[in-house]
């Protein structure tokens, strides 16, 4: 993988679970790794939900692999450009542990 096309910061969040001062269970995000990454855009669309209109783009992250972005899961979510993103999938790469696909949606 060519360093030269990871010109973009992204930050992987995972989500943990603590407890209230009244007991209640409260999620947070965490950083899990910040990266560097090529961006691609893959395809946007709008749909109605109700009487909402909503945006969504599909986004394909391309990161190089280490034992961090080897543990991504799609339960964790991406930030980029002050945008957050819902992980998808993650692939590694013909499974070469050279390099991580992540493709992420974004609803506005």
């Amino acid at each position: 993988m060519r360093a030269g096309r990871l010109v973009k910061t992204v930050t992987i969040e995972q989500v943990t679970e603590s407890q209230s001062s009244t007991g209640q269970v409260v999620e947070t995000w965490q950083t899990y790794a910040i990266r560097r990454a090529s961006v691609e855009p893959l395809k946007g669309r709008e749909f109605f939900d109700g009487k909402q209109v909503y945006g969504e783009t599909t986004m394909r992250f391309r990161l190089r692999y280490d034992s961090k972005t080897g543990a991504i899961r799609p339960k964790m979510r991406l930030s980029y450009d002050s945008k957050t993103f819902d992980i998808q999938s993650v692939i590694n790469v013909r499974e070469k542990n050279r390099e991580i696909l992540i493709l992420a949606s974004e609803v506005v």
